[in-house]
């Protein structure tokens, strides 16, 4: 067997009814992977980074990633634990992020040549983990909050996350402390994303000091980005007051700055996306430095069904995962997206289907969905 094309897929969908952060138009980008061999097996993957950046960028460096690997056997490279290397460009940043996507499609092609759901390929276990729903609007109504609190209560899901950071810290704590109350009168668990980096430029640990005694009273799950990720100080120094959980980690891209977070304990959930961090082959890697010193971890998921399936895989294999992210909004392509996701729940139902599970028609996707210059989010 051995790889034909690695096709780019960059596609523009409706995302919400209303306008979500950082999504122009209410539009968001979906970049996906398709990798072609010379046997009836092709994979899917999904590149969390192209909603971020131009997809000519993403474009060029996926055809210099189908140079590398152009001509070689899938099954081959899985098994070798093949990772590109390019001297000073391949190791992390823009390159690792984008390769995600091909390292993903690869373990669907060798899942599916080994006729295995892609989650026993890592493990004969299954892993018992949470499911939380995560709003993500803007302009956050208290009555659209409890309508979707109330709807992620339907679905059984045992936490909810609101965005904060948009506003006044006053307008921010009204809609925490009602989403706090809203989500314990359903047993449920509330997690506070600050997006730091994301929408505005970070802020300072000298921000929560007058803020502790109020994330104390509500008892987060997590407080989630309060900082850059990078600011290593301002971690420390939140994490030694104790008065609120932080997790981080969805935004770093190496093994190195993973292990440096997780071994100094910066925060005390880590969290991953398998479409970001380097696909599944780096992903492992990440849990077991988690795992070697009992670490946390939570899957981000903000793309399409195919992002929310190769998480979800991830999920199933390893029990140090704890939380599996699930946006309240999502990507109208979706519908055009058949897998094997229990729609209720976004459980894995085991054994139905082998490989990543995903199916679609790419002729309806490229149609519906073409793509619409500055869709890109705004930061």
């Amino acid at each position: 067997m051995k790889i034909k094309k690695i096709e780019l897929m960059t596609l523009s969908s409706k995302f919400g009814k209303t306008k979500t952060f950082g999504s122009p138009k209410s539009l968001k980008i979906i970049s996906l992977i398709k990798i072609y061999t010379d046997t009836k097996l092709v994979g899917f993957g999904e590149i969390y980074l192209g909603i971020y950046v131009s997809p000519k960028i993403v474009l060029k460096m996926v055809e210099l990633l189908e140079k590398m690997i152009k001509g070689k056997n899938p099954i081959k490279l899985i098994e070798s634990n093949y990772f590109p290397h390019i001297p000073f460009v391949s190791r992390n940043g823009l390159f690792n992020s984008i390769y995600s996507g091909v390292d993903i499609a690869l373990w669907d092609i060798y899942a599916n040549h080994k006729k295995l759901p892609l989650h026993k390929c890592f493990s004969n276990k299954k892993n018992k983990y949470n499911i939380y729903s995560s709003g993500g609007m803007i302009k956050d109504k208290l009555k659209e909050i409890k309508k979707d609190i109330l709807y992620a209560s339907i679905l059984n899901h045992k936490a909810f996350k609101i965005r904060a950071g948009f506003f006044s810290w006053k307008k921010d704590s009204k809609k925490i402390e009602y989403a706090k109350n809203e989500t314990s009168k359903r047993n449920m668990r509330l997690m506070v994303d600050m997006i730091m980096g994301t929408i505005k430029p970070s802020n300072k640990f000298s921000f929560y000091k007058n803020k502790l005694k109020f994330l104390s009273k509500l008892k987060l799950e997590w407080l989630e980005e309060p900082f850059y990720p990078d600011d290593a100080s301002d971690h420390i120094n939140l994490k030694k007051t104790k008065a609120v959980k932080i997790a981080s980690g969805e935004a770093l891209n190496s093994n190195l700055e993973y292990e440096f977070f997780i071994k100094n304990k910066l925060v005390d959930v880590i969290q991953l996306d398998v479409t970001h961090c380097g696909g599944f082959s780096k992903a492992i890697k990440i849990i077991k430095i988690a795992k070697k010193y009992n670490c946390k971890v939570a899957l981000h998921v903000w793309g399409s069904k195919i992002a929310q399936l190769a998480n979800a895989h991830l999920a199933l294999a390893f029990n140090e995962i704890k939380w599996l992210e699930c946006p309240v909004v999502e990507p109208s392509l979706n519908k055009f997206i058949l897998t094997r996701v229990n729609e209720k729940k976004h459980l894995l139902e085991q054994n139905l289907d082998i490989g990543l599970g995903v199916s679609l028609d790419d002729k309806i996707l490229k149609k519906r969905f073409k793509y619409v210059k500055g869709s890109e989010y705004k930061v």
